[in-house]
């Protein structure tokens, strides 16, 4: 384990205000994978789809995306969990 500090954004649910916590979800792998395939995630070498998709399956906790991804990769994380949710 390594402590680090850095900006990021912070994902939360815009009704409640509360931070969005993947494990909270239970995001089905098989499902996240096809909605993938399907559409193609965006290349952004500072948050990458392995990435995305290991902390939707494996994290806890609060989820944030890296302050430098770039806007269109947070908008299809964003539509993303919308219809995975």
């Amino acid at each position: 384990m390594a402590i680090e500090a850095g900006l990021r954004m912070v994902v939360f649910d815009s009704t409640t205000q509360n931070s969005f916590d993947p494990s909270d979800q239970m995001i089905d792998e098989d499902e996240l994978k096809k909605h993938l395939e399907e559409n193609k995630y965006p290349e952004d070498p500072e948050y990458t789809e392995e990435e995305f998709v290991s902390d939707m399956i494996h994290s806890s906790g609060l989820y944030s995306i890296p302050i430098g991804a770039k806007k269109e990769t947070v908008d299809f994380i964003v539509e993303c969990l919308n219809k995975l949710i």
